[in-house]
């Protein structure tokens, strides 16, 4: 199941409607052609994918951390299911303090096509929004993304 996580804490497991981490500004996401049920922050986001016309890349998810943090790193576990669509190629990330603002990426590169988890370090910066923007699909697929579980590290922002 995906988790998102604060800096430094465990992954947070509450719906985003109920004090958990927000998850307004996703793109388009799939709803019809999977089951549904979201009991966590993140289960397996996939953006649209069953549609006649899926939105083209890039696709950004972004996480509300509910308070400022200086984080200095980023893990994504692409898909465990056994499906390879979506995995994130090209990257970009941004830390910043409002949902309009996004300034110049802490962090840009690009994954490999596995199932494996990844990291990316990044040039710490303190903010409450984290996005990461996927410019690329690791496979050249399609124009989809996926995630299984985001989790960020760093610590309370003064």
């Amino acid at each position: 199941m995906a988790q998102a996580a604060h800096p430094g804490r465990r992954p947070a497991r509450r719906h985003p409607h109920r004090g958990g981490v927000d998850r307004r500004r996703t793109g388009r996401q799939e709803t019809a052609a999977e089951n549904g049920a979201a009991a966590r922050a993140f289960d397996v986001w996939h953006t649209a994918w069953s549609s006649a016309k899926p939105a083209p890349l890039p696709h950004e998810i972004q996480i509300d951390l509910g308070a400022r943090y200086t984080v200095a790193g980023l893990g994504y576990l692409p898909r465990q299911d056994g499906g390879v669509n979506g995995r994130i190629g090209s990257y970009e990330v941004y830390v910043c303090d409002t949902t309009t603002d996004r300034g110049p990426p802490v962090a840009s590169g690009t994954f490999a096509d596995t199932a494996a988890a990844k990291t990316a370090a990044l040039t710490p910066k303190s903010g409450r929004y984290l996005r990461l923007k996927a410019l690329t699909e690791a496979g050249g697929r399609g124009p989809w993304t996926s995630a299984a579980e985001i989790t960020l590290t760093g610590r309370p922002a003064p």
